[in-house]
Formats: structure tokens, C-alpha cells, sequence
């Protein structure tokens, strides 16, 4: 009987969306494991502070995507959707 109430608990706990942050970094973390990104939090806090400041996340999780993980052309990406100053 102990285990009902857990099945009850897991199944109505609300389903988290996911970021366009979490989406880019899955990208390059754990998909491209670039060392420029240590890990998944520090590439979030990096993804998160662009995004405030107007940067376009969602061009560039398409263009990262796109890239397939070629390096040359995620620093093209990296490029084409900086901040402008």
C-alpha cells in the first residue's frame, strides 16, 4: 500500500518545460561536449545572462543545431547571434 501514494505523487507532478537555454546548452555540453562550456550550469548562467540582454537564443539554438557539432561552424553561430554592442 506504501506504493500507491509514490505512483500518485509522480504522476501528477507537472512536467517542466524546457529552455531555450537548456536546449542550447544540451547542444554543446552534452551533445558536442565543447571544454569551452565546463558544464551544463555554467553554460546556462552564460545562455540566461544573453538572453536578458537581448541576444537571440532561439536563432542560435537553430543555427547550433544545424552545425552538427563542426566547430568552426558553432563559432560562426556564436558570431552571427552575439550581442550587439
Amino acid at each position: 500500500m506504501r506504493f500507491l501514494p509514490l505512483c500518485l505523487l509522480v504522476a501528477c507532478t507537472p512536467e517542466v518545460e524546457e529552455t531555450t537555454c537548456d536546449q542550447l546548452c544540451e547542444e554543446l555540453v552534452m551533445t558536442c561536449e565543447y571544454a569551452a562550456f565546463p558544464d551544463f550550469t555554467s553554460c546556462q548562467s552564460g545562455c540566461l545572462y544573453d538572453e536578458e540582454q537581448g541576444a537571440n537564443t532561439k536563432g542560435k539554438l537553430k543555427c547550433v543545431a544545424a552545425a552538427e557539432c563542426n566547430t568552426f561552424e558553432v563559432l560562426e553561430c556564436e558570431h552571427q547571434y552575439e550581442l550587439s554592442e
